[in-house]
């Protein structure tokens, strides 16, 4: 059958009666807290005077910017979650974006600490690209 855009968001067939493969849910659980991550990072960047219209700062700037993130990685969860091609999608451009971020962020900040988180996060997203390409797992998204 085909699918139109109802269908698409809202699929006819439930996404948990199909069975998901482990790193496919590893995938998405790692999406999903790093959504709620950037949603609440993003809000405490945010400072009470955004919402007052004064002017705005880096600062605020850069949380509104992590809090769409948040918001777009919680789309994209629901859309792994449930099998669907657009959440595929954007997940795929979410990792993809993310790895000349983090060699950004290397050079923006060369504390330990980031280094290492970056280095992680860089190779997370290259390992999730990956996976994502895999045949087995596009089918999924397919069907």
């Amino acid at each position: 059958p085909r699918r139109d855009a109802a269908t698409e968001i809202f699929p006819p067939r439930l996404a948990a009666s199909v069975a998901k493969p482990l790193g496919l849910i590893l995938v998405t659980l790692y999406t999903g807290v790093g959504a709620v991550l950037s949603v609440i990072w993003g809000a405490n960047l945010m400072s009470p005077s955004t919402m007052m219209g004064s002017n705005l700062g880096a600062e605020e700037i850069g949380g509104f910017i992590v809090l769409l993130l948040g918001i777009l990685c919680a789309s994209a969860t629901y859309g792994l979650w449930a099998l669907l091609l657009w959440g595929y999608s954007v997940t795929r451009v979410i990792y993809i974006v993310s790895i000349p971020l983090g060699f950004l962020a290397l050079l923006a900040d060369r504390t330990g600490g980031n280094i290492f988180l970056q280095l992680v996060g860089i190779g997370l997203a290259i390992w999730i690209l990956v996976y994502l390409t895999k045949p087995e797992i596009k089918e999924l998204f397919r069907a």
